[in-house]
């Protein structure tokens, strides 16, 4: 991942390892959560990234919180994690039951 441009920084993340990619200008242009694929963690990433896909209101609004969290935590992921907490908490719910009920 390193040969490709991405740097590994270590966050306090039990699901597994996380890789940011920077742009020239040190700001971040995505990141890559690296997980064992039987962890809970990666059907949880496919279960609202579905959601999201199906949803694009919700995917439009968790964007537009991720956008305003960028501007208030620029140079602060911890922060800007725990910013969008409380959306992703109920993001997650309402994935969960949406993915039920197919």
């Amino acid at each position: 991942m390193i040969k490709y441009g991405y740097e590994w920084r270590c966050y306090t993340d039990p699901d597994g390892l996380v890789f940011i990619r920077l742009g020239p200008d040190g700001e971040k242009l995505e990141n890559i959560h690296v997980c064992d694929e039987s962890s809970e963690k990666v059907h949880q990433f496919i279960v609202i990234r579905n959601y999201l896909r199906a949803n694009p209101d919700k995917a439009k609004e968790y964007s537009e919180l991720k956008r305003q969290n960028i501007i208030l935590y620029p140079n602060d992921y911890p922060a800007y994690r725990n910013a969008k907490a409380p959306f992703l908490k109920k993001l997650e719910q309402e994935a969960s039951v949406w993915e039920r009920g197919k």
